[in-house]
């Protein structure tokens, strides 16, 4: 007597997409390394006196800031450009590869992650502060450098990708209410 196979687990909304939502996965994935690249690659070159030239990224300002001692700074800095979008795509992540949209509480996580992501462009907001505050100074001349734009690409792709999760999950629950389930 064989034992009766044991019950399919629904899929997650990664193995549920088609068409163009099978790039989400892809998305979040280039996302995170765009992300990764924005913060490390220099975000902004300063030339001081015609003569001095630096260069900034994300990390190395967070550096400098707490370096100056400007803790509150550097901390605000850090949550909103760093630990903030990386828990964003984590979740994003975790969402659309693993969890299971009929597991209950999924629409509310689903919810939660499209409120946390209207904050996104804040970060991006921080980071141009950093710009104008070097640029306004009247000794240097700042110039926008890669990583800015590698930094606003992963929040922009982040915003997309959480957005097209939303809309798949509320049509998952939409399906389930309509089939009576």
């Amino acid at each position: 007597m064989t034992s009766p196979p044991a019950p399919a687990t629904a899929p997650s909304l990664a193995g549920r997409a088609a068409g163009l939502d099978r790039a989400l996965g892809p998305a979040l994935v280039l996302a995170a390394g765009l992300l990764v690249a924005g913060v490390a690659l220099p975000f902004v070159q300063v030339e001081r006196f015609f003569i001095f030239t630096d260069q900034y990224s994300l990390l190395s300002a967070i550096g400098r800031l707490a370096a100056e001692r400007h803790f509150l700074l550097a901390f605000v800095v850090g949550l909103f450009s760093l630990v903030f979008p990386l828990v964003k795509l984590a979740a994003a992540g975790w969402l659309w590869f693993i969890r299971n949209p009929a597991d209950p509480g999924f629409a509310r996580l689903v919810h939660r992650l499209e409120a946390i992501g209207k904050w996104s462009m804040l970060d991006v907001f921080v980071a141009a502060l950093l710009v104008f505050s070097l640029k306004a100074s009247a000794v240097a001349d700042a110039r926008l450098a890669p990583g800015l734009y590698l930094f606003v690409a992963a929040i922009l792709l982040s915003m997309l990708a959480v957005t097209r999760i939303g809309v798949l999950a509320r049509r998952h629950a939409g399906d389930k209410r309509g089939n009576g389930g």
